[in-house]
């Protein structure tokens, strides 16, 4: 499962999402709201590469990668192996 850390990173530097959004050139932060949250299912390029050179961060500071499987509730459509 793929985590992304964007609302821990900015609580830790306390940044906004309105400052964020500023800092990438945004004028409306609707856009960051599914990856603050962490409810991304297709990640844009675009917009990860503007999140690393606002944050001056890598990528994998922003995602991190956990063998844990997603909770129930981010499994729609996904159906499970039985072993």
């Amino acid at each position: 499962m793929i985590k992304l850390r964007l609302k821990e990173m900015l609580d830790e530097r306390e940044i906004s999402v309105y400052k964020l959004a500023s800092l990438m050139g945004l004028k409306n932060p609707v856009i960051l709201y599914p990856y603050y949250h962490d409810r991304v299912q297709n990640y844009n390029k675009k917009t990860l590469e503007k999140l690393c050179e606002a944050l001056r961060c890598d990528l994998d500071e922003i995602l991190k990668y956990t063998h844990d499987p997603p909770p129930k509730s981010e499994m729609h459509g996904v159906v499970e192996e039985k072993n």
